[in-house]
């Protein structure tokens, strides 16, 4: 594995429980908005790296 693959696997798991932890923030635990806040901003972070990642990629492999 090279260390831009173990970087996009642990945006993807990190975006992952981000992404849950906003769910259960949203519908379960009412009240607590910041904690949504927060994982929702994790959540656009790691898209971006992910994005940047593969904008990257692609441009190395032209």
């Amino acid at each position: 594995m090279t260390s831009n693959t173990t970087f996009r696997a642990i945006l993807w798991i990190v975006l992952t429980v981000s992404a849950a932890t906003n769910v259960i923030a949203g519908n379960v635990l009412s009240g607590t908005t910041w904690i949504g806040y927060i994982a929702g901003g994790v959540a656009v972070a790691c898209i971006a790296g992910l994005i940047a990642s593969h904008v990257r990629g692609r441009k190395q492999g032209s």
